[in-house]
């Protein structure tokens, strides 16, 4: 087998792979009113009929314009299993860095994202993931909308 043989089976085999990851995993995003996001209103994920199983990092992620006017962004993070509260996770995303430049990656909207915590899941397991913002300033303006994202732990 020449270089082009392995180079072929290389890719072959990292397709295979990250095709394989991509199947247990789970990226959702909900809008928010990026000129009035109320205290008062949740992002809700509402996640039924899965196909996961196992461990899986639970990670919170807000995609925000440029013109956002604070240097962080507190979230509440509220994970039901099966109708059940497992958790009420706070969690801040660092939209500016020590630097004084907003810290996100991409050009006009910026995304962020942090860890929340590890959750078990099994097949029929319901899940509800609650996202709301808990800045004392009211309405949020700039915030576009917030995600979640479970990647099963290796």
């Amino acid at each position: 087998m020449g270089i082009r043989g392995l180079r072929r089976w290389c890719c072959i085999l990292f397709a295979c792979v990250f095709c394989a990851c991509e199947e247990d995993m789970v990226h959702r995003f909900c809008a928010v009113d990026s000129q009035d996001w109320q205290k008062s209103y949740k992002a809700r994920f509402h996640l039924t009929d899965m196909k996961l199983r196992g461990q899986y990092d639970l990670s919170v992620e807000a995609r925000i314009a440029k013109q956002y006017l604070y240097k962080d962004l507190w979230l509440e993070v509220e994970t039901k299993k099966n109708g059940e509260v497992q958790a009420l996770d706070t969690v801040c995303l660092d939209v500016v860095a020590r630097s004084g430049e907003m810290d996100g990656s991409g050009r006009n909207i910026l995304g962020y994202k942090k860890p929340v915590r590890s959750i078990a899941v099994a097949p029929t397991d319901t899940l509800d993931i609650c996202v709301r913002h808990i800045l004392t300033v009211t309405p949020v303006p700039g915030v576009h909308d917030v995600g979640i994202l479970l990647v099963p732990q290796r």
